[in-house]
């Protein structure tokens, strides 16, 4: 609803032909809920509730991992009412700053990784691996609308969610992957 206006009708029923409004650089226009933009849009909600599952776990505070979680996720608003628009600028800001914050975990905080790692460690490092492992999805399904920018940013945003969850794993020990043969520990 266009700000400042209430939404006093939470059903339309225009969408119970199948059939979804999105607003493009051409307007409102009408798409099948099959749509891979449609699909976009609807994963990266899905990924915002994941968001705001970590962040209930973990609560808010000022500066910590759950800021920059509440960022992203009111990000991804952004980028969903604009797909068609985006500040590119805005947004390549938003991957530097996620690669800045991935060599600072890297760097000064996690240790050297020589294997994959099983998701899980804790609680919030589980939720934040589905939470990733949404992201990888968005990315792909990004791929089939064609938005460069979009790939980069969300390649990066998964990137940034496994650190994340690695970091939240420290007070637990990661589980890591061994190729067949050698001991699991």
């Amino acid at each position: 609803s266009p700000k400042g206006q209430k939404m006093t009708k939470i059903y339309t029923r225009q969408g119970d032909d199948g059939y979804t409004f999105v607003k493009t650089k051409n307007g409102l226009e009408k798409f099948h809920k099959n749509n891979d933009l449609v699909h976009v849009l609807g994963e990266i909600d899905e990924l915002s509730c994941h968001l705001g599952l970590i962040l209930s776990e973990l609560g808010y505070n000022y500066g910590s991992p759950a800021d920059k979680i509440f960022d992203i996720q009111k990000y991804l608003y952004i980028l969903s009412a604009s797909m068609f628009s985006i500040d590119k600028e805005e947004l390549n800001n938003k991957i530097l700053e996620m690669e800045k914050d991935i060599d600072n975990y890297n760097n000064n905080f996690l240790p050297v990784l020589d294997d994959l790692t099983y998701p899980g460690g804790c609680r919030v490092s589980a939720m934040t691996h589905v939470a990733r492992a949404v992201t990888r999805r968005i990315e792909r399904r990004v791929s089939s609308i064609n938005n460069r920018e979009l790939i980069r940013y969300f390649n990066r945003l998964s990137d940034y969610l496994f650190v994340l969850a690695r970091y939240d794993s420290m007070t637990q020990q990661e589980t890591l992957w061994k190729p067949m043969g050698k001991n699991e520990k």
